[in-house]
């Protein structure tokens, strides 16, 4: 398999293929996968989905593509895989709303699966650490990964006031049952407003609400 199609292959199969040199995608290489999995989720989300910001799409798909190689080649050290882990979203604006967070979610919408993969590594590993915190600044990206779906404090500014967005969300959280998201009460208002009088379609989710909405 060539590098080059390594995020249509992911979505495709589900799986990578690393070359021996350890070698990142360029940008062009990602640029025509970042293209076609917009396209996907245009297609499947309802409309008014940001447009896709290039610049921090290539970031995801390097980051990804970064923690994937650290998860596999495991004899690297620990300042590597921190350094891969810890390079900054290049927001050409430096404003992070929906356009950075929908761009991101191409790639990082695979951190959960990630996540589960690494699930034995001991918790203090660098990996794990650094999945952690990327999960926590990606919140749209890392519904399901139980330690983040628990914290209350996630920002959702970036994501939650757009509509197709949203509805992104709340399907991953209903499909992953991540209920422990709807603490948040704003999104414990929209999951209801979703559900509206249809409870027996979700009752997991709807035998959440009620306890944490707010009046």
């Amino acid at each position: 398999m060539e590098r080059a199609g390594f995020l249509l292959t992911l979505y495709q199969t589900g799986r990578v293929a690393l070359p021996a040199g350890h070698e990142l995608p360029r940008p062009e290489q990602v640029d025509g996968d970042l293209a076609a999995l917009d396209a996907l989720a245009r297609a499947s989300l309802p409309p008014g989905v940001p447009r896709l910001h290039l610049g921090t799409a290539r970031w995801a798909a390097y980051l990804l593509y970064g923690a994937i190689s650290c998860y596999a080649f495991r004899d690297w050290d620990a300042d590597r895989v921190r350094r891969i882990l810890e390079v900054p979203c290049p927001s050409s604006d430096g404003v992070w709303g929906a356009e950075v967070s929908y761009s991101a979610d191409l790639s990082l919408q695979y951190l959960p699966d990630l996540f589960q993969l690494a699930h034995g590594i001991a918790p203090e590993d660098p990996l794990i650490a650094g999945l952690l915190k990327v999960a926590r600044e990606w919140p749209l990206s890392s519904v399901g990964i139980a330690a983040v779906d628990a914290d209350v404090t996630l920002n959702l500014g970036g994501f939650i006031e757009a509509a197709s967005l949203r509805t992104l969300y709340l399907d991953r959280i209903f499909s992953r049952r991540a209920t422990s998201r709807l603490a948040n009460p704003q999104v414990a208002g929209f999951a209801r407003a979703a559900i509206g009088l249809h409870d027996v379609l979700a009752p997991e989710i709807a035998s959440t609400l009620p306890a944490l909405e707010v009046h």
